[in-house]
């Protein structure tokens, strides 16, 4: 499991929008929506609202240093989007979770003298790496919804479904999970359907 890579949290961020790094403003930060009816209180999926902290993982497609701090162009589940943070050693093709994404609109790096129609900022880059203790299946079918991945998984010949904030799940993808809360008869108005039993996580992982 590779560990953490840094751990500045908030007062990077603050340093950040206070440097003379950013010459272009982001927008004002949005409100936050709310979960949807029948919901559990689970983490916020990702939304594309400026202000909004969210929770992002996925490939890196391409990382550079500039101005001391590293840029990365992210292949996530919703598509392609930049991320800035504390300088930190990042591969193409590594797999990252952004936890507390700020999404600040446009903005403009003088030192690479480019203006990104949206990035997003974080205090954290952390390796994508699922825990050795996590419960493990294959996903046999896979929904994105309101912010939230829905996995149909096959656990020891039998079939269950887990839930958690937008991952990126392919069908025949090994996934990890830990604990979780369990609710029979669930309805998802978001994708119309109900599930007999779902067990909602704080995240899905997955081994490719």
């Amino acid at each position: 499991m590779r560990p953490r890579l840094t751990s500045l949290g908030a007062p990077f961020l603050l340093a950040l929008l206070a440097c003379g790094e950013r010459e272009q403003a982001p927008g004002p930060a949005a409100t936050q929506p709310s979960l949807p009816a029948g919901h559990p209180a689970i983490p916020e999926g990702p939304t594309r609202d400026a202000g909004t902290s969210l929770a992002l993982s996925g490939e890196v497609l391409e990382t550079m240093d500039s101005g001391g701090y590293t840029y990365v162009r992210l292949g996530t589940a919703e598509g392609e989007l930049w991320v800035a943070g504390p300088v930190t050693p990042i591969e193409v093709g590594q797999r990252l979770t952004l936890g507390g994404a700020t999404d600040m609109g446009s903005f403009t790096s003088s030192s690479l003298g480019r203006t990104f129609d949206q990035i997003h900022f974080v205090g954290t880059f952390v390796a994508d790496a699922a825990p050795a203790s996590g419960r493990r299946g294959v996903a046999k079918r896979v929904l994105q919804g309101n912010g939230y991945t829905y996995v149909e998984v096959d656990v020891s010949e039998t079939i269950s479904w887990i839930a958690g904030p937008q991952a990126d799940v392919r069908e025949g993808d090994t996934v990890v999970w830990q604990g979780g809360n369990e609710m029979g008869e669930f309805h998802s108005p978001t994708l119309d359907l109900r599930f007999d039993n779902i067990l909602f996580v704080e995240r899905i992982w997955v081994q490719r």
